[in-house]
């Protein structure tokens, strides 16, 4: 009896001491100021020096999680916290986790504040005019007196130039510049605010610049050779894709496809079968909508919002635009060119999206007239157009045409586009 009380009263003096040797963590202050759009360093420190690298792990009142490396041989480490720039600041709290595997200290908890800034921001996402016009862009200053007066402002775009250069007023509220578009505006330029060498803000602006003439569109190619490109839509039922793949696979041919973000959603593993196969992808926007009823915002939210999903699906970013239903209308386009798609039409629409819908017919508006340069418009739900595909594809070859995809197609370097919509080299314009 007597050993097992030793034995226990020995168990009770040990339980202090492991408590004790397990290491704590706390922070090196509870509080922190900060400028909204600084970055902040949280220290933790640790009450021992440990041969190996251990982490903690915090969270924050908004669900954010992190993990906190102390380094080998360090007895703290540091917690990077970003702050986004803001005219009216926030109040965050970092805290420590509680584990089994370390303890807390006394300051477990660090609560972060941040103050509120000096803001510019664009009074709109998109602003358009056309090439030899007035450009007014409009902006907005929050909390002006919390910047110094006489600070740097600058407009640049998105290859760093400077476009517009301004000293910051205590007492002013609202900024307006003016430019005088000329061809190198077109088709336009995205632009952000620099405050004293630094991004004032996450957002940004589009400047929409469009042409003088009504031709932004490109139809098809000039060109010399009997290349062409076959290119199909994709915006509805995926039913007949994995034929058409296995077809252009017998044929050894690789197109581009225009997909909708509806249809990259709804079938994403096919979208990443096109890519995987070697063929192009091309933005058809989101929803198909008409593209002259939409706002300027909601045309760039329609286009990015298809090409994140497809960059997220095949890691390419689609660069080829084509307008549903193939409206071209001076505004929206000069907006979608402004964003960085060349949009593309057709010289030769298959008619399978029509009444005139029939086998023969897609054989024979895919063929009829074709010339080196054509674009050839068809549809991957028309079962027609699917069944003809072997007898097109063998017109091609058996004429000397050469199917490939629209970046194929296209001329690169110095060049127009024409009263059709054909699109040209500048120099052998002549030729």
């Amino acid at each position: 009896m007597k050993r097992w009380l030793c034995i226990l009263l020995l168990l009770c003096m040990l339980v202090p001491s492991v408590s004790a040797a397990q290491t704590k963590y706390a922070f090196s202050s509870e509080k922190l100021t900060v400028q909204t759009g600084d970055a902040a360093k949280l220290k933790i420190v640790a009450s021992d020096v440990s041969n190996q690298k251990r982490t903690v792990q915090v969270k924050d009142d908004n669900g954010g999680k992190y993990q906190v490396t102390i380094p080998a041989g360090s007895d703290c480490g540091w917690l990077d916290v970003s702050t986004k720039l803001s005219s009216t600041g926030r109040t965050r709290t970092y805290t420590i986790v509680k584990s089994d595997a370390y303890g807390r200290g006394k300051i477990y908890s660090c609560t972060v504040t941040s103050r509120a800034s000096t803001v510019y921001s664009f009074n709109a996402g998109v602003f358009q005019t056309y090439e030899g016009n007035d450009l007014v862009v409009r902006l907005t200053i929050a909390k002006p007196e919390r910047l110094a007066k006489g600070t740097k402002i600058e407009i640049r775009d998105d290859k760093g130039t400077v476009l517009h250069t301004a000293t910051h007023s205590q007492s002013r509220t609202s900024m307006k510049i003016t430019w005088k578009t000329d061809a190198s505006w077109v088709p336009g330029k995205n632009i952000s605010v620099w405050v004293d060498g630094r991004k004032a803000a996450d957002d940004s602006a589009l400047l929409a610049v469009g042409a003088s003439k009504n031709y932004m569109v490109i139809f098809g190619v000039k060109r010399t050779d009997k290349k062409l490109a076959y290119t199909m839509d994709c915006g509805s039922r995926a039913t007949y894709l994995p034929k058409i793949l296995d077809i252009l696979d017998e044929y050894g041919l690789k197109i581009t496809f225009f997909v909708t973000g509806k249809f990259a959603e709804k079938n994403p593993e096919l979208v990443k079968e096109m890519a995987r196969r070697g063929h192009e992808i091309g933005n058809h926007s989101w929803s198909h909508p008409n593209f002259n009823e939409l706002e300027y915002e909601e045309i760039v939210k329609e286009l990015d919002k298809t090409s994140d999903l497809i960059e997220s699906l095949t890691g390419i970013r689609p660069k080829y635009f084509r307008p549903p239903e193939g409206r071209r209308e001076r505004r929206p386009m000069s907006v979608v060119r402004a964003a960085g798609y060349e949009v593309i039409r057709w010289t030769h629409d298959s008619c399978d999206a029509r009444k005139e819908a029939s086998q023969k017919n897609s054989l024979k508006f895919a063929t009829k007239d074709v010339k080196g340069g054509s674009i050839i418009l068809a549809h991957i739900d028309a079962k027609c157009t699917v069944d003809a595909l072997p007898d097109i594809f063998d017109w091609y070859r058996d004429n000397g045409y050469q199917v490939v995809k629209v970046s194929e197609l296209l001329h690169e370097g110095n060049v127009g586009i024409d009263d059709n919509g054909m699109q040209y080299l500048v120099d052998s314009r002549k030729k």
